[in-house]
């Protein structure tokens, strides 16, 4: 019960709107004031199906949001208490699922079907994923291109579709930042919002399209220009400022705790 977009809230109701993301869903201030003062000092939360730590020094409440076993990254927290009030909150992420394609043959052929009858399909790439966690990834891919970019500014998502990362790069004069981007590079520059929610999802287990550097470099860079050229109208330069806090900020949703209730 305690904010769970790596405090990035005000600039995702900015750029994408209040209730994109399902923001309205986000606990305010005062409902994470009421439940500490009620001497609550460990929230479990699992239905945003996503990883997330928020631990208020303000309040004194630690709430983790509980990876589901249905979304990427898939997984499931344990809490040990001991006599003494000590706990440790362990999250595991499940790579290996038994049997996890079973079913694989059938919806190949609902994707045949699609495709025959020129329906619209899903890529059946999905169908070749090595594991549960790379099946997972493929998902929330599907899942970002097809539903959550509709949330994000028209302009703004033709822009990222129509430049590789390093197009990108140089057109907000970030490229001399950059001392190697490797192959990465030339990855279409929609990457970057499959990143984002990739961490948002999956906080610090997230594995992401460009190496975590890349994200250091540029929002060293977009903080270099602030608040000469980094202008409110600015959607590309804006969005990129979210993405790369966001990146960060997720790095701090460890895989173990430690607290005393």
């Amino acid at each position: 019960m305690a904010e769970f977009s790596d405090q990035q809230t005000p600039s995702i109701a900015e750029l994408l709107g209040e209730n994109s993301l399902q923001m309205s869903r986000q606990p305010s201030e005062d409902t994470t004031a009421v439940l500490a003062a009620t001497g609550l000092k460990l929230h479990l939360g699992g239905h945003m199906h996503l990883f997330d730590v928020s631990q208020s020094s303000r309040h004194g409440l630690t709430n983790v949001q509980v990876p589901s076993l249905a979304a990427y990254q898939p997984g499931y927290s344990i809490v040990t208490i001991n006599t003494e009030g000590h706990s440790l909150v362990e999250t595991v992420i499940v790579r290996e699922v038994k049997n996890f394609s079973k079913w694989f043959s059938i919806y190949e052929k609902e994707w045949g079907f699609l495709h025959r009858s020129q329906q619209a399909t899903w890529d059946n790439s999905i169908l070749s994923s090595k594991n549960y966690l790379d099946f997972t990834d493929q998902h929330l891919q599907q899942v970002v291109n097809g539903r959550y970019l509709n949330e994000w500014p028209s302009d703004l998502v033709e822009q990222l579709s129509s430049n590789t990362v390093k197009e990108i790069v140089d057109l907000c004069h970030c490229a001399s930042s950059f001392k190697s981007m490797e192959n990465s590079s030339e990855l279409n520059a929609t990457n970057l919002v499959i990143d984002f929610y990739r961490a948002r999802n999956a906080g610090s287990f997230a594995r992401l399209a460009l190496p975590r550097n890349f994200y250091d470099q540029l929002s060293l860079c977009l903080k270099s220009q602030a608040p000469q050229t980094l202008d409110d109208s600015d959607a590309l330069k804006r969005a990129l400022v979210l993405i790369t806090n966001a990146i960060l900020s997720s790095r701090e949703d460890k895989a173990a705790i430690s607290l005393v209730l």
